[in-house]
């Protein structure tokens, strides 16, 4: 299991609901927890988190656990290796 968090560049989007009303904000940072399955190289996604300011969390997503093979050059594909097999991502 890891924690890949990412900083996006240009705000991003976030609708939100309640019983009562429909919010829009705007968000710089994400984080994934991933579980990877370091024997066939493939993973699948825990939980996803939209953060916002001070890393209040203003969305938990726990998406079904569906297995599969990251896409080439993705932070899971270039951290996949380091938490399977250790090392560093930095030469």
């Amino acid at each position: 299991n890891i924690w890949i968090q990412t900083d996006h560049g240009t705000p991003q989007l976030f609708t939100g609901e309640t019983e009562t009303s429909v919010i829009t904000m705007r968000y710089t940072r994400t984080r994934l927890h991933y579980r990877l399955n370091c024997t066939d190289e493939t993973f699948t996604i825990v939980e996803r988190q939209i953060l916002g300011s001070n890393d209040a969390v203003l969305q938990r997503v726990n998406p079904p656990e569906v297995y599969r093979a990251p896409q080439r050059w993705s932070a899971v594909a270039l951290a996949l290796p380091v938490a399977c097999r250790g090392g560093s991502l930095v030469p």
